[in-house]
């Protein structure tokens, strides 16, 4: 039975009142997950090879680096996906007279993508995602002012001399939509529900220094602030207090590389730490002062009640988003690579320890001695060419280990085994991600194996782009409408710049566009195009090379062929930038006949009097026929 709630009257009251809740549902969350934040360490361990515990001396301790190996090969070629190529996303207008301003809508989400280091923050984001599972990402808009002494030369107007002058000056060093990886040990999400969109409420914990939230609590130009600063103002009255650093897992998680990050953070002299704990979500309505339950409450050191607003965006979303690479159909938090492979790799670990083991007893073998012989031990030391003198027969004295290696052998072909079965399982196939193909596997049979792995990798870019890029693109939209004041210059590159790919017509000359107000309204929907365009782009290359031999093999079609357009599609497919300078246009090849005399490309005379000149080139084109 559900209780009924009932807000306190007083303002102490209220304010311990969504504290409370706050820490309730932070809690909440991560006794549900306690399974999940265990694993999250080991999964690491894991991946980096660090092993807690003592080794013995006579003991191999060795890490084979099969899961960072797979995750490695997955995040690189992903990350080259959707985030190598120009433009990161497309806005695609609905007719002809939209498509000006979705270029130029693409030109400044691209710019802001590459100013807030997406690149950078897209290979954290996918090796979180292999790694974990999961991988969680918060986006908001950033502003960021640093005080500087700005020197400027100025002319005195009394002695007409030039002069520097140094003054003191807030520079703006970034204004933009920005996006951040959050720690999955960070993260909190409400316990039972799969997707954050159907969430009612996630938390996230943060450390600041009092020097950030001073800031973040002093009003701007408008009079804003993000926390309240009478509650800054209290807390700092009585004391900022102890944050609680210590998270058990967060601790296991750095024994290994290095002492404890929250540990660290009291290290330093100077340092004051605050812990914060962010909540976006809804709240009992009989809680909300003002009527809407869509709030953001933020809760500094568990005491102190820095923010309790409404959800200060326009589009009312929690500012999250997740990507699992194999979504579950049930949790939040999937399985990811290094779960899947987790234990073959502890076995590949222990079978090839072992081989390692069993090498060292037999490359520097152990003895059994007769006790009764009187031998000297000393003389056992073994060097080359060293004599141990002995009464008697030697082999009534001392008897060699007789090595069995037939254990050994059969170790190396069950780690070949788990390695096999580690990439099934991963979708990475060692040859067909690293490598050319085998020597046991005709081309067929590796383009194939290409074409299969670039299917699944390409439905993993998908649900990526689909669940997160495009959603974070149409937020980037939402926050300039928002937030951005003043107009942005960009530059259109590529080919884009010079024909309309939508259109055909040719676009103003100039690359340098203003963005303004006007040009935010329309609504266009982002797409990202790496994955459909990127992945397997070497079995369309080779496609169209057989393609390109068949019909310039068959004189009907040859003739019937466009072979401008063709070419100008062949050169997109391998990446070739400057398209339009190599190829030239209908009017172009017109301006050349006249400029010679001919009516027909086969009517040019050749170059040189070779053969095999510009008319049989245009013949093989098709531009020679009639």
């Amino acid at each position: 039975m559900a209780e009924s709630v009932t807000r306190e009257t007083t303002t102490e009251g209220y304010r311990t009142q969504i504290c409370n809740l706050v820490t309730d549902r932070r809690v909440l969350s991560e006794r549900y997950y306690t399974g999940i934040r265990r694993q999250l360490p080991e999964l690491y361990g894991l991946y980096r090879g660090t092993v807690s515990g003592k080794y013995a001396p006579f003991k191999n301790a060795v890490h084979i680096p099969l899961i960072l190996s797979v995750i490695q090969s997955d995040v690189a070629r992903k990350t080259q996906t959707s985030f190598g190529a120009w433009p990161i996303v497309s806005f695609v207008g609905y007719g002809p007279d939209d498509a000006p301003i979705a270029r130029r809508r693409e030109a400044l989400i691209h710019a802001q993508m590459k100013d807030c280091g997406s690149f950078q923050k897209a290979y954290t984001f996918f090796l979180g995602a292999d790694l974990y599972g999961t991988a969680v990402a918060r986006w908001g808009w950033t502003h960021r002012e640093q005080e500087m002494m700005i020197s400027q030369q100025v002319q005195l107007p009394v002695a007409d001399v030039m002069t520097t002058i140094s003054r003191r000056q807030n520079v703006v060093t970034f204004d933009g939509p920005d996006w951040q990886v959050l720690d999955l040990l960070d993260f909190f999400p409400q316990p039972g529900v799969r997707l954050i969109a159907d969430m009612n409420w996630v938390c996230e914990r943060e450390y600041m220094d009092l020097d950030d939230v001073r800031t973040l609590a002093r009003p701007d130009e408008d009079g804003r602030t993000v926390f309240d600063s009478a509650e800054v103002a209290r807390m700092e009255r009585e004391g900022i207090g102890i944050a609680k650093v210590t998270d058990d897992w967060k601790t296991w998680r750095s024994q290994g590389p290095t002492i404890e990050d929250e540990t660290q953070r009291f290290a330093e002299k100077y340092a004051r730490p605050i812990e914060i704990i962010h909540m976006w979500g809804r709240i009992p309505s009989e809680l909300a002062t003002d009527g809407v339950v869509d709030r953001v409450i933020s809760v500094a050191n568990g005491n102190y009640l820095l923010r309790n607003r409404s959800i200060p965006f326009w589009s009312g979303l929690k500012p999250y988003g997740a990507y699992s690479p194999m979504p579950d159909p049930h949790y939040f938090f999937a399985a990811g690579k290094a779960e899947v492979s987790a234990k073959l790799q502890v076995i590949a670990n222990r079978f090839t320890n072992q081989q390692l083991d069993a090498l060292d007893i037999f490359i520097d073998p152990a003895f059994f001695y007769n006790t009764n012989s009187n031998l000297n031990t000393r003389n056992l030391l073994m060097r080359p060419g060293k004599f141990i003198p002995v009464q008697g027969n030697p082999q009534d004295g001392i008897m060699p280990v007789v090595p069995n290696l037939q254990g050994v052998q059969m170790g190396g072909q069950m780690t070949g085994m788990i390695w096999n079965w580690m990439q099934q399982g991963t979708g990475i196939i060692e040859d067909t991600v690293q490598g050319g193909p085998g020597s046991r596997q005709t081309a067929r049979e590796y383009l194939g194996r290409s074409e299969a792995v670039a299917t699944r990798l390409m439905m993993e870019s998908r649900l990526f782009e689909e669940g997160f890029l495009e959603p974070l693109a149409d937020q980037f939209v939402d926050l300039n409408r928002q937030f951005m004041t003043e107009d942005r210059e960009v530059f259109i590159l590529g080919p884009n710049a010079t024909t309309d790919e939508i259109t055909g017509l040719p676009v103003p000359a100039t690359t340098r566009q203003t963005i303004t107000g006007w040009d935010l309204v329309p609504n266009y929907e982002a797409r990202a195009v790496g994955a459909s365009t990127r992945l397997g782009r070497a079995a369309r290359q080779q496609n169209l090379t057989f393609l390109l031999q068949a019909a310039s093999a068959n004189p009907i079609s040859a003739a019937a062929v466009n072979w401008i357009n063709f070419f100008r599609q062949i050169f997109r497919e391998f990446e070739i930038e400057n398209v339009n300078e190599l190829i030239q246009t209908q009017p172009e090849m017109q301006r050349t006949l006249a400029q010679t005399g001919a009516q027909r490309a086969d009517q040019v005379p050749e170059m040189g009097g070779q053969p095999g000149g510009v008319n049989e080139l245009a013949n093989f084109l098709g531009q020679g026929t009639q």
